[in-house]
């Protein structure tokens, strides 16, 4: 390839995905002088007299700090309790991330209840694995059809029969000509001997909503929920759907429980002609490169561990155009 013709790691994601590498060696020091330090943070206003600005801010970071130890000492032991060797190698990882991020007292408040809530978990993904074949619909090249297949392998660490309502979706079309659809919506469970795919079936159909999504709902005579998965079991959920997107664009894969692993798999024609970008606020940079080259390593670990509602952001563009918009 020609230098004029090669593909520079582009600006445009490294501006969009900083990294953020935090690394301790002497953990349980650290803990000790963050818990030190929030006490003294809490106590201070009752000795000092200062302004309420400077008390909001003392407050805001003792707030921080509780949350940062709370995390270490409870979701971490608590995670590697519940799933032993699955966690052993990313464990600490997963103290590190939370850790430090939740160490920023101007951390959105979502975030912060997030990671708090999982301590008090019962229901993870085991393992979330995503399939997006880009695949060109028209000869300029200015729409993709983008399919997407999603196994999501869950476990009920409840002490009870877990309720399973599906709520799926995928975006719909912004071209008139070309439709999203949800083309199947399985569920099953080995332990009880279960299987369905809803859609076909008829228990359950797509809404098209007033949001600009199609979202599977139970269908009018289906007894809700469609299976009771019992404790200790597990269960996967399989979708598949398409749809229509520019040549330039993002798609952010969410997650509805806490994650454990997540992989990517790309593939399609377009591929050859596009620059592809997957990135989770744990990675330390993204999963990136020319289209064809990603295609190739197969299924990508994205991340490591990701709290309820966190999403791993895939997203493209021609080569050409990010040269161009953002020039080295």
């Amino acid at each position: 390839m020609a230098d004029d013709e090669k593909v520079h790691r582009p600006r445009f994601f490294d501006r969009i995905h900083r990294n953020n590498r935090h690394r301790r060696h002497q953990y349980p020091v650290i803990l000790i002088a963050f818990t030190a330090l929030a006490a003294f943070l809490y106590a201070l206003p009752f000795w000092v007299k200062f302004h309420e600005q400077f008390q909001s801010l003392s407050q805001a970071v003792a707030d921080a700090l509780v949350v940062a130890v709370v995390v270490s000492l409870a979701v971490e032991p608590r995670l590697l309790r519940y799933f032993g060797e699955e966690l052993k190698s990313f464990g600490e990882q997963l103290g590190t991330q939370t850790f430090w991020s939740s160490f920023y007292s101007r951390a959105p408040r979502i975030y912060i209840d997030a990671i708090k809530a999982l301590a008090e978990a019962e229901q993870f993904t085991i393992a979330s694995n995503w399939v997006v074949s880009f695949d060109w619909v028209d000869a300029e090249k200015t729409v993709i059809k983008l399919s997407v297949e999603h196994a999501n392998h869950r476990e009920n660490r409840s002490s009870k029969d877990f309720a399973v309502v599906t709520r799926s979706f995928i975006y719909e079309s912004p071209f008139g000509q070309y439709k999203s659809q949800l083309r199947s919506h399985a569920v099953l469970c080995e332990a009880i001997e279960f299987y369905s795919d809803l859609l076909k079936d008829g228990r359950a159909k797509v809404v098209r909503e007033r949001s600009g999504i199609l979202r599977i709902h139970p269908s009018k005579d289906t007894e809700v929920p469609f299976l009771k998965v019992p404790p200790g079991a597990r269960f996967t959920v399989l979708t598949n759907g398409e749809t229509y997107v520019s040549a330039t664009g993002h798609f952010p894969l969410v997650n509805v429980t806490p994650v454990l692993q997540l992989s990517v798999h790309v593939k399609g024609n377009a591929l050859s002609d596009l620059y592809i970008s997957i990135h989770h606020p744990s990675m330390g940079s993204p999963a990136q490169g020319k289209g064809d080259d990603l295609a190739e390593r197969g299924p990508i670990r994205i991340g490591e561990v990701f709290v309820t509602g966190q999403a791993a952001l895939l997203s493209w563009a021609p080569p050409a155009e990010l040269a161009s918009a953002y020039p080295l």
